[in-house]
């Protein structure tokens, strides 16, 4: 997984200030809404998400070596099953649109994520994943597809 983008109008304005995300605001064409693209190749990656009944912005996974987190934007839900997780919080990831391997696609109910602290207390957002279905991974060519909230694909 790639990327996720949401609607500007579903992100409070103090966010998209105090986070800049002015440059990451977009539009598909001329006559659609803007959009906020949140991609894992950004230097520091964000994921939108509801937690305790707020709307926040977390570190997407990790990618520092020096921290004791796994080297992901991903986790797999079978380790999160084995146990090897419970320590998180399961939340749920806003999105309007996927994004993995240069494929856009459209979502209605967001992707299920955890959030997981690190020795620092710093919190960092996976999205969970599960084999793909044959469907995703003919359109995206990825073995291993986000858990969606809402529907399935």
């Amino acid at each position: 997984m790639n990327g996720i983008s949401l609607l500007r109008s579903d992100i409070p304005e103090e966010l998209i200030e105090q986070q800049g995300l002015r440059n990451q605001i977009t539009r598909r064409c001329d006559d659609a809404a803007d959009e906020v693209h949140f991609l894992w190749r950004a230097r520091t990656p964000l994921l939108p998400a509801w937690h305790q009944g707020e709307f926040h912005l977390f570190q997407w996974g990790n990618k520092d070596r020096r921290n004791k987190l796994p080297l992901s934007e991903c986790i797999a839900v079978e380790s999160l099953e084995e146990g090897a997780w419970n320590h998180c919080q399961k939340v749920e990831i806003l999105a309007n649109y996927g994004f993995d391997n240069h494929v856009w696609y459209h979502i209605v109910g967001g992707f299920q994520g955890i959030l997981i602290h690190d020795t620092n207390g710093n919190a960092h957002l996976y999205l969970l994943t599960q084999p793909a279905s044959h469907y995703y991974e003919v359109m995206t060519r990825s073995k291993r597809m986000p858990i969606f909230i809402g529907q399935g694909i």
